[in-house]
């Protein structure tokens, strides 16, 4: 069974600033990104549901982890999750590093439609 580093009424009931304090000496001790995540996840979702602004906890370490750290599992799970801390020329570079074949294959594709483009239709007229 995983303990968890902090419990459901820390998540909800502690102010932003001892939180985003708390996430941040988690993470520098035990570098688990996972769980860091998840955790800013159910951050967001307070956000939604609460009256206080928690939008964007930790800017500064999401965006060095999309951008920075080497793309895993983990992060290509999550990233849905954190666009909003991108703008729209990071995202696409976000995208490029955690699916760059993706990214590949799709500009393969439209370069193949280009190429094979139908000039005409062929032949389905009502007669």
């Amino acid at each position: 069974m995983v303990v968890q580093p902090f419990s459901a009424q820390q998540l909800f009931k502690l102010k932003r600033r001892t939180l985003e304090k708390r996430l941040t000496d988690y993470y520098e001790e035990t570098q688990d990104t996972k769980t860091l995540l998840k955790l800013l996840i159910a951050l967001q979702i307070r956000d939604a549901l609460g009256n206080e602004n928690f939008s964007q906890v930790l800017r500064p370490l999401v965006r060095q982890l999309f951008l920075k750290t080497t793309a895993t599992r983990v992060l290509r799970h999550c990233y849905c999750h954190f666009e909003g801390y991108f703008s729209a020329k990071e995202w696409q570079t976000v995208l490029a590093r955690l699916f760059p074949i993706k990214i590949y294959l799709t500009k393969l594709i439209s370069k193949f439609r280009s190429i094979f483009k139908p000039e005409t239709s062929i032949g389905l007229t009502d007669s």
